[in-house]
């Protein structure tokens, strides 16, 4: 396990990731105002991450910290943050961590856990970054650092 900038990260990449090599279509319901967000929605040639999190978790709230620190180093890339737990509680998340002063962060309801189903996340958060050619690049089980994110993507 590593330890960078304070943040506990485990690079998963190598592990049996088969089935998510590309990212698949998804649609969330997003906080806060239930509209519907698509993968088809996402913008081409640039990376993604997607970000499985619990709005009571205390690993995911210091990973939105971090994100929202470094929200202007973050801005070429896109944010995708899902969750299971009922919709009410990631809308309360959403407003409480301020997450509208990154828009280029889609937060949402993963309906019927199709994505979780999917990605079988270990921990949480579970961060799965894609590059701009749309292939899985790197994956952290487990809060990263802006930093490693960012590298993660060159």
């Amino acid at each position: 396990m590593l330890f960078t900038a304070g943040y506990a990260q485990q690079d998963v990449t190598a592990g049996p990731l088969n089935n998510i090599q590309q990212l698949p279509s998804f649609s969330i319901v997003m906080a806060p105002d239930s509209t519907v967000f698509t993968s088809g929605q996402l913008k081409k040639d640039l990376p993604v991450v997607l970000m499985f999190f619990n709005p009571d978790c205390d690993h995911c709230q210091q990973q939105v910290k971090e994100l929202l620190a470094h929200k202007n180093e973050l801005t070429a890339l896109q944010f995708v943050m899902v969750s299971a737990l009922p919709y009410r509680l990631i809308t309360t998340f959403y407003n409480d961590y301020q997450v509208a002063s990154m828009p280029n962060v889609k937060m949402g309801l993963d309906e019927n856990f199709v994505l979780g189903s999917k990605y079988q996340p270990a921990r949480y958060p579970s961060l799965y970054i894609y590059d701009a050619k749309g292939s899985l690049a790197k994956v952290f089980a487990g809060n990263a650092g802006a930093a490693a994110i960012l590298d993660a993507v060159k």
